[in-house]
Formats: C-alpha cells, structure tokens, sequence
C-alpha cells in the first residue's frame, strides 16, 4: 500500500514539473483595445497587425448615424456589450468594400441597419470589408404580414413629444 502511494507521489510530482515548465500553469491577461468615448466623436482601434501585415476582422451591428458617400466614409451607432453604452464608430468604405442589398454608400441613409466587417488599418484607420444593409424582404411575404408590417410605418416621420 505504501509503495503505491509513493508511485503516485511521484507521478503527481511529476505532472507537476511538467506543468510548470511547460507554462500551462500561466495566464496571460488579454489586451484593451476598448477606447474612452469622450474622448472622440468615432471610435479608433489600434492598428496592431497580424504577421501577414493584415488586422484580424472585427464584426459590428448597428444603425447608421451618418453616411458621407463623398468621403467614402460611415458612422454607426452600436452597442457596446461590454460597459452596455452607446457608441460610435466611423468607418472607411474602399475600392475592395464589397456590399450586400446595396449598390454603393450612396445608396445607404441614416437609420438603416448595417452589419459590417471591418480591420484597423495600417494607421490605424477602420477600413470596411464587407456591409451589409438589413432590409424587410416582403416578395415572398404574404399580403397580410406585409400590411400588418405597413401599419406600424407612420406616414410621415414623428417628433417625439417633450417628456412630462
């Protein structure tokens, strides 16, 4: 009995050095790339860059604030999930955006829905790789959801009413 708590002893002891010396035993804090919203209008994130010269792909959902099709530039509205805050973060549409339910910027208006995937460029700029505009696809609807979906559109926009 004694000469079997002994071999576990050791291997015990032995699993243990391993561990240590292995580094499975350490922990690495991840890095903040979150940015103080005061501080600026739009948000910028750290062109830190993977060996292949190319940022890792982020994905951000939201509502369009502002479209500068000009300029080649969007701001969205989204939700940061981590300080549950509204944010803004102006991105970058390039020659290699491609888009889905839409042709160019020019055709995307403030308060549409987008989803975009986005890398920090080389200065740090967020340069836009894909934007999709959410759109109500109501061709294969039937004609009674399409009307329930028409009534809760006003027909001329609304100004909120001062809070009491």
């Amino acid at each position: 009995m004694s000469k079997n708590i002994g071999v576990m002893l050791l291997i015990g002891f032995i699993i243990g050095i391993f561990s240590l010396t292995s580094g499975l035993g350490q922990y690495e804090q991840p890095s903040s790339t979150a940015v103080n919203p005061e501080a600026a209008p739009a948000e910028t994130i750290p062109a830190e860059t993977a060996p292949s010269g190319e940022s890792e792909t982020q994905w951000l959902w939201g509502e369009v604030a502002s479209v500068d099709a000009a300029a080649g530039k969007i701001t969205v509205k989204y939700l940061d999930y981590d300080t549950d805050t509204e944010k803004q973060m102006e991105i970058i549409s390039d020659a290699k955006t491609t888009f889905d339910n839409v042709k160019g910027l020019d055709e995307i208006k403030p308060q549409d829905t987008v989803s975009i995937d986005y890398a920090a460029g080389p200065i740090g700029a967020i340069i836009a790789k894909h934007i999709s505009v959410e759109k109500i696809e109501i061709e294969n609807m039937p004609q009674a959801d399409v009307d329930n979906i028409m009534k809760e559109v006003p027909a001329e926009p609304s100004t909120p009413s001062p809070k009491q």
